[in-house]
């Protein structure tokens, strides 16, 4: 996904994409940053960027 709220700044990004009406929620979850960090040291990666997708179906589309 290309859209971010904050295109200027550096931060690691995660999107919720409903497979259904296409709505997308942008998140930027400071201990899912983290986690990703973490695993990428131990596995000797240096992270340029992080960006998550999330798939699936928004609450207005589970409810209806």
């Amino acid at each position: 996904y290309v859209g971010c709220l904050h295109p200027d700044h550096h931060h690691a990004v995660q999107f919720l994409i409903c497979r259904d009406c296409g709505a997308v929620q942008e998140l930027t979850d400071a201990e899912v940053e983290h986690t990703l960090g973490r695993i990428a040291g131990r596995c000797r990666f240096e992270a340029d960027s992080m960006v998550v997708e999330v798939t699936g179906r928004c609450a207005g589309c589970v409810r209806s």
